[in-house]
């Protein structure tokens, strides 16, 4: 992030990834909450999806994405606004193995005419990759894991 802020690139992310952040953080803090409180392992990932975080700790992971965002400000969020956005990421979803969240991921690299996603996110990288080579679209955009993202620019003729 600091050297695409160096650099002035343009940086794009999904409002559903920011979303995604939201939810990690939830996960964690009820995670905490629940281990400080004695419950099992178990017990702790059966009721995962019922969490039920305060006031004070929805504020608190609020003001850790503020933070985050402020640091890096020049990152953009973009929303699937038109009819065609929804398209693209529907008939991704319906035709690879990534997730409807995924998908939105991809369409959104798509629709805002991104070269490079970076991401650790194996899955992701396989599918999308494979959706991209299908789709003839392999010299306009790819995807790597963060480490890899100035050789695979490189790779695609890109001056660093």
């Amino acid at each position: 992030m600091n050297f695409i802020k160096k650099k002035k690139w343009r940086c794009v992310t999904s409002t559903f990834s920011i979303m995604e952040l939201h939810d990690t953080e939830k996960d964690y803090e009820f995670f905490i909450k629940k281990i400080k409180e004695g419950y099992e392992i178990n017990e702790i990932l059966s009721a995962r999806r019922q969490i039920n975080l305060n006031e004070m700790s929805l504020l608190k992971i609020t003001g850790k994405i503020d933070m985050f965002l402020e640091k890096y400000k020049f990152l953009e969020t973009w929303n699937l606004e038109r009819d065609d956005d929804w398209v693209l990421a529907n008939i991704i979803s319906s035709s690879t193995n990534l997730s409807a969240e995924d998908s939105i991921h991809l369409a959104t690299a798509f629709m805002t005419g991104s070269n490079l996603i970076v991401t650790r996110d194996g899955h992701f990288k396989k599918e999308g990759e494979t959706f991209i080579k299908e789709n003839g679209l392999w010299d306009k955009i790819r995807i790597c894991e963060p480490e890899k993202a100035i050789d695979t620019l490189r790779e695609m003729g890109f001056e660093i």
